[in-house]
């Protein structure tokens, strides 16, 4: 057995023992790669002896323009329809590493060949290296929140009131007042969030290289946006949110909105969050007792932020109802990663589908219940 078939003998195999329980898949990725490379190089050793001993060995190694030149005056490179159907016929393969769409003929062979020899396996030019995102990926509450990174469960002890014992002037050697200081307890014990995306075999073959790149940011976009509906429902939660009195309902007006600002009791940058219909169609509309408006839109290129309402920004939230704004003081939320976001890729054996799954273990909640509002519009 030539060292060209015990090469193809054991990735053949390799695709067997991937799908084993318990299969150590870092060891057996580095195998592979390291077989692959040795694969291509004599390959690339056997058409140059072939070239050579044939007589048709006129390859130059690059013409101007990125171009490469094969036999007489052919030339091949990205847009060449040789190499696009050969690269299509090189990553469509079967777990067993068979082509789905059959060998490469001699002249696409040559074609990618001559141009991977000279650059890196590139996209064809007439198969777009992209992906259109259809679905909003906003989570501006996430992103202002206060980020740590403890790997286990932890509570924040809330001082929420002195009744007595807070510092004051006493007169000499008079003691203070009995200490009177009200606590509880913010615990963040951790949830599992969890997102997988499924590509079927005609998905891929759109453009590998493209997919896996997108995917990777798409899983990261979608786990932040859950991480963010968490959020919401850490804050609708009295135990980890907002307090009662500070979750209203009424028409927004200036009235109301003066309400919402006086209900907000801490110190630091407000923010304003709603969806684009809210924003457009109730905060812009408002006006004061003489008719000025009270939006002021962003003239800036910032997409997060939408306009001013009183010096507080606001920003598009898709995440939130028609007619629900949430308002309150940057850095409020206390956000945990128990654990970095982990992705993990697999194949499934018998469709060829391949699933790349994300995983996060994260928990949030208000450090202070007055920090935010929760304001619930309905129309006059």
């Amino acid at each position: 057995m030539t060292r060209f078939e015990e090469i193809e003998k054991r990735m053949k195999e390799i695709t067997v023992e991937m799908d084993q329980p318990g299969a150590d898949l870092n060891k057996l990725l580095a195998e592979a790669r390291a077989l692959k490379a040795e694969k291509e190089t004599a390959e690339k050793r056997k058409q140059i002896r072939e070239a050579v001993e044939c007589g048709a060995g006129d390859k130059t190694p690059e013409q101007p323009g990125g171009e490469t030149r094969g036999k007489g005056d052919e030339v091949f490179d990205d847009a060449s329809p040789e190499y696009r159907t050969a690269w299509l016929k090189t990553i469509a393969v079967d777990k067993e590493g068979r082509k789905l769409f059959g060998e490469l003929s001699e002249k696409e062979q040559r074609a990618f060949t001559f141009v991977t020899t000279n650059t890196a396996q590139v996209v064809p030019k007439d198969i777009a290296n992209r992906i259109v995102e259809l679905v909003r990926s906003q989570s501006p509450i996430l992103d202002d929140a206060t980020f740590t990174y403890f790997t286990r469960g932890f509570g924040v002890p809330r001082l929420k009131a002195i009744a007595a014992g807070d510092a004051k002037v006493v007169t000499e050697g008079q003691a203070n007042d009995d200490e009177q200081d009200t606590f509880d307890l913010l615990n963040l014990v951790g949830v599992e969030i969890k997102k997988h995306v499924v590509l079927s075999r005609q998905m891929q073959l759109q453009s590998i290289e493209a997919f896996e790149t997108w995917l990777v940011m798409h899983l990261a976009k979608r786990i932040r946006v859950a991480k963010e509906k968490h959020v919401l429902t850490r804050l609708d939660d009295p135990t980890y949110g907002i307090k009662a009195e500070n979750k209203i309902s009424g028409t927004l007006s200036d009235a109301e909105v003066l309400k919402i600002m006086s209900l907000i009791d801490a110190d630091g940058e407000r923010v304003v969050y709603a969806n684009q219909k809210t924003i457009w169609t109730v905060i812009a509309a408002l006006t004061d007792a003489e008719g000025r408006k009270l939006f002021i839109p962003n003239s800036m290129s910032d997409p997060m932020v939408a306009g001013r309402i009183y010096g507080a920004a606001v920003k598009p939230d898709a995440n939130l109802e028609d007619n629900v704004i949430y308002a309150g003081v940057k850095g409020q939320v206390l956000a945990n990663e128990f654990e970095e976001l982990e992705i993990v890729p697999q194949i499934e054996p018998k469709t060829l589908n391949r699933i790349f799954t994300g995983y996060s273990l994260f928990d949030a909640g208000l450090e202070d219940p007055a920090g935010f509002v929760k304001y619930t519009h309905s129309a006059g």
